[in-house]
Formats: C-alpha cells, structure tokens, sequence
C-alpha cells in the first residue's frame, strides 16, 4: 500500500483493514510512506523514488519465489528480519 495513494481524494487508510480481516497464516502487508500508487508499476510519472520500486521489487520477487517456486530461503527472508532490512523510517512490513 502506497500512504499517498488517494481515491476520489480520500487516503487510502482503509485500505489497511483487509489485512487485518485476514486469516493468520502467510499474509503479508507493505505500506511504503509517501508512496503513490503509481509506485506499484514500472513507470511513475509523477516523481518516482527509487528506494519504493527496490522495495517493491525485493518484496515481490521474494514473495513469487517462496509461493511458486517453493524457495525456502525466499519464505525466510519474508518472515523474518531480512524482509525489513530494506525498509525506511515510515515503511511498514507485517507477517501473520
């Protein structure tokens, strides 16, 4: 989730209560400050900051490779420490 992600001009906060009505049991949140949508795909026009679209990159690619491939070391690292090691003041990065 982007924190500057805005619809119909209302932030996008709630958003957030789908991860919290989940199940336990290999869920992931990312909420990347200050982000746009538009981090989420390859081209932002509107200011891209690389540090979201490595994060992203990092977290999705690590997310496929434990689910699709069966990686165990990619599973690790989502659910442990390793997973936040790229995260800056104001990211968030949740497991359960």
């Amino acid at each position: 989730m982007a924190t500057n992600d805005r619809n119909a001009g209302h932030v996008a906060d709630w958003r957030r209560e789908v991860y919290k009505a989940l199940p336990t049991g290999d869920k992931y949140e990312l909420v990347l400050k200050d982000a746009k949508h538009s981090a989420f795909g390859d081209h932002d026009r509107y200011g891209a900051n690389p540090h979201h679209h490595q994060t992203i990159l990092t977290q999705s690619t690590a997310f496929w490779d434990a689910y699709l491939r069966g990686d165990a070391g990619a599973r690790a690292l989502l659910q442990g420490a390793g997973a936040k090691a790229s995260l800056k003041p104001g990211d968030v990065w949740q497991t359960k």
